[in-house]
């Protein structure tokens, strides 16, 4: 997998899930852990219509036999239904933003930024699909619950997301939490057997976020690259 597309297309699936996963809503605090797929599935596809925009810190570590281990942390912001801006810092952090239209891929330390000005082709295409459809999460992937259901003592579901169309992760493990649904951890493991492990911390709901916010402009210097090109 190219490197640039690893990154954009594991930065969109992760807040994807995570955004698909919270809500607000006092309700989904006092309705009955599910104790099947199905159920899983219907009350965090329920969620989601509740959450319009979500801000967050991330911690990113990524495993693979070719880089060995790789951390970065940085902060995220997603508004509904296709923008978002995901900066990070560490080994081989970068800035992405979209504005559901358009996308920069900026790398400070190459001092570039390579555009996608057609999502519907670029390389985020696909992804964006799921971006503005995360209340059908079982047409996207096969669901299992692998602990968690029928069991009061544990606070947490492990959950196997198995996608159904043939693509860069052969699976997508997630830790979401009883009761709120909040995704606590992500899992993506690529075809190659690696995996990057992604959490989140200072989530915040509902808040007002600018359209601007998801924008960019260039630095002066900064070489501007057209991924039509490419």
């Amino acid at each position: 997998m190219r490197p640039v597309y690893r990154v954009l297309s594991a930065a969109l699936l992760t807040v994807s899930l995570a955004f698909a996963g919270l809500s607000t809503s006092a309700t989904a605090q006092e309705q009955p852990d599910p104790a099947t797929v199905e159920e899983l599935v219907k009350a965090v596809e329920g969620t989601y219509s509740n959450v319009s925009t979500f801000r967050a810190d991330f911690t990113q570590v990524t495993r693979s036999a070719a880089m060995g281990e790789q951390r970065q942390k940085g902060k995220v912001s997603l508004k509904r239904p296709r923008m978002m801006k995901w900066d990070s810092t560490g080994q081989g952090g970068m800035l992405f933003v979209t504005n559901g239209q358009k996308m920069w891929l900026y790398n400070p330390v190459d001092k570039q930024v390579i555009v996608y000005n057609d999502l519907g082709t670029s390389a985020g295409g696909g992804m964006f699909d799921l971006l503005s459809g995360l209340g059908q999460l079982d047409e996207h992937f096969d669901v299992n619950i692998q602990s968690g259901a029928n069991d009061p003592g544990k606070k947490s579901f492990d959950v196997l997301l198995k996608p159904k169309k043939a693509g860069e992760y052969k699976e997508i493990r997630l830790r979401v939490a009883k009761r709120r649904y909040d995704v606590e951890q992500i899992v993506l493991v690529d075809n190659f057997g690696g995996q990057t492990e992604i959490s989140f911390s200072q989530v915040r709901l509902n808040q007002s976020i600018p359209d601007s916010e998801f924008a960019f402009a260039a630095p002066a210097g900064v070489a501007v690259i057209n991924a039509d090109g490419l």
